[in-house]
């Protein structure tokens, strides 16, 4: 019976780790994940002030021609 406790308790230990370690995994990922997006944004607001640029340019360009 002492023989099956220890046995639960090493495999109760085993199992608290890889779930700490598949915590901190995750929340590694979701912060690379939140980084990306956050990126993805900056990017599509510097493309949208590009494109009205261009277009404004193009606009004037049209008016003066």
């Amino acid at each position: 019976m002492q023989q099956h406790r220890k046995q639960q308790l090493k495999e109760a230990k085993m199992l608290h780790a890889t779930v700490n370690a598949v915590d901190l995994y995750l929340s590694e990922l979701l912060e690379d994940i939140r980084a990306s997006s956050d990126a993805i944004k900056k990017l599509d607001t510097s493309e949208n002030k590009f494109e009205n640029t261009l277009s404004q340019a193009i606009k004037k360009t049209g008016k003066n021609a």
